[in-house]
């Protein structure tokens, strides 16, 4: 409290008069003499605050109620009704109040820092000091908690207890021991509690335990992981963990985004099922990360590829967030088994700034019951060749009134039909052992434009005919048949395509417009039918 003079909080003995007023549309309004200076004082009856001699105005509140006045002066309680008749004014006369400070811990010195454990077995004593503001109890517990090495109160370990400590701002010391197989780290952190009145202290500043039992006896939160088995993220059993990426152990916690390294190895699958994150993560050659639909999975944006998948990541829906990024290596596979809301398993090859796509890398849809967007998407980074595969037929004609580009390879292994009226362009060519068909509505192209690694090869049809769609070999563009393929309608050809035919076949059933030119070396021949 500030008084009108200025004097702060700590005076304890002094009076004012003040007067409340209520009108019979439920308006109070509160009045008070001018403050008094000093203790020990207080205001005389000439100083009665009225509707017409205000001293001092402290605020007004409707609905039959009055609130603490903003500026900071005490608020006053009046008993009134609602009827015709209500009270319309009350005066109080010497009123007195104690200052309230609210009660608080700050944790102080740890002694004596760093602890060192020689075995799993072995504990090591200390002290932490404390100090405090407000009123304890004299049944008030004092209680030193111990931190994760990461500086999480999250599972807090009582450590050290004095009891029965109270009375005006107590301070001391409390004995505390570090228990028999605590984990090494040097972020440790020591709080003090109290129970009456229950308070949180400030943590003490950061410290460091050494354990030099085998593989860190407990897991650390900055520890080596990988994986022993398949299971779910946040069982500790699938786990196993170590100080110094040479000696492990079977896992006490999981990993976060405090870990080392996380590794899943091959042949485990780990279940993103419940909130979970990470930092510097790989998924080997023939390990899974299965993530589930509505789990948050934050990646950490630490040094260097933050989420390296070299295996299989299923999507379901979700994706990572956080800032952390992510590389899809060669011969890793990104697979959508579903995309059920928010519906960001395709989002995840297109519109995540994060994710790259490296050379060789898979994206395959795999879901026959979702659709990926493909109008005005761009797949993939420009300059790497990713395939984008189908195994399992969307529920929808894919495409729309703006171009899609996809910066790799069309694997079509399960049929698709397209539709809109813009461009569906694929850089790298396309193969797939399933078919490709145009309906009605598409009257766009599907172009193969820009690269000189193009390649045209599989069993599957591309079926242009009867619509008007058509097959595009952009300018630039040097196409390598990788087997017999069939084109149902028309191909345009731009003056500097190259097509290596090798000992393979190009049938095409409509037109041709345009020459190709065919290079010098090689066995080439091309088959028109019309």
């Amino acid at each position: 409290m500030v008084s009108s003079g200025g004097l702060t909080n700590g005076l304890t003995d002094f009076g004012f008069l003040v007067r409340v007023t209520r009108t019979g549309s439920g308006l109070w309004t509160l009045y008070t003499s001018v403050l008094p200076v000093v203790n020990s004082t207080g205001a005389v009856a000439a100083d009665i605050p009225n509707i017409t001699n205000t001293p001092v105005l402290q605020g007004s509140g409707t609905e039959n109620s009055l609130g603490p006045a903003s500026n900071g002066y005490i608020g006053v309680a009046s008993l009134h009704t609602t009827s015709a008749i209500a009270i319309t004014a009350a005066e109080f006369d010497q009123v007195y109040f104690n200052q309230f400070v609210p009660a608080g811990i700050i944790t102080g010195t740890v002694a004596t820092a760093p602890f060192i454990l020689p075995n799993c077995t072995a504990t090591a004593a200390g002290t932490v000091d404390f100090t405090t503001t407000g009123i304890f109890t004299g049944t008030n517990d004092f209680i030193a908690q111990l931190s994760d090495d990461a500086g999480s109160f999250a599972a807090p370990v009582i450590i050290g207890i004095i009891n029965d400590w109270g009375g005006n701002d107590p301070s001391g010391t409390i004995p505390i021991t570090i228990p028999a197989g605590t984990a090494g780290g040097n972020g440790y952190l020591i709080r003090v509690i109290s129970n009456d009145p229950a308070i949180t202290g400030i943590p003490s500043t950061a410290f460091t335990i050494t354990q030099n039992g085998s593989g860190g006896c407990g897991s650390a939160a900055t520890d080596y992981y990988r994986t022993v088995q398949t299971g779910n993220w946040n069982n500790p059993g699938t786990w196993e963990s170590s100080p110094d990426n040479s000696s492990w152990i079977a896992a006490t916690k999981v990993p976060t985004f405090n870990a080392n390294t996380i590794l899943i190895q091959s042949p485990h699958t780990v279940y993103i099922d419940a909130t979970a994150s990470a930092d510097q993560l790989s998924i080997l050659p023939g390990a899974i990360l299965n993530h589930g639909n509505g789990i948050s999975f934050t990646l950490n944006n630490g040094t260097g590829t933050d989420m390296a998948v070299n295996g299989t990541y299923i999507l379901n829906g979700s994706q990572p967030s956080g800032t952390g990024t992510i590389a899809i290596n060669a011969g890793g596979l990104v697979r959508v088994d579903a995309n059920t809301a928010p519906g960001l398993s395709d989002d995840f090859a297109h519109s995540n700034p994060a994710v790259l796509f490296r050379t060789g890398a898979v994206y395959e849809w795999n879901t026959s019951v979702f659709t990926p967007e493909w109008s005005g998407r761009n797949y993939f980074s420009a300059g790497e060749i990713v395939v984008f595969r189908f195994s399992a037929t969307p529920n929808f004609d894919l495409g729309g009134n703006s171009p899609t580009m996809i910066h790799g390879v069309l694997e079509v292994n399960a049929p698709i039909e397209l539709t809109g009226t813009a461009d569906k362009s694929i850089v790298n060519g396309i193969t797939g052992t399933a078919n490709i068909t145009t309906d009605p509505l598409f009257t766009g192209d599907i172009v193969i434009e820009g690269a000189s690694t193009s390649v045209l090869g599989g069993t599957g049809l591309i079926n242009l005919s009867p619509f008007n769609a058509e097959l595009s070999i952009g300018p630039g563009t040097t196409i390598t048949m990788l087997s017999n393929k069939t084109v149902n309608g028309n191909v345009i050809l731009s003056g500097d395509t190259y097509v290596e035919l090798g000992d393979f076949n190009l049938t095409i059933t409509g037109s041709i417009a345009g020459v190709p030119v065919m290079p010098s070396s090689g066995q080439m021949e091309w088959v028109y039918s019309h």
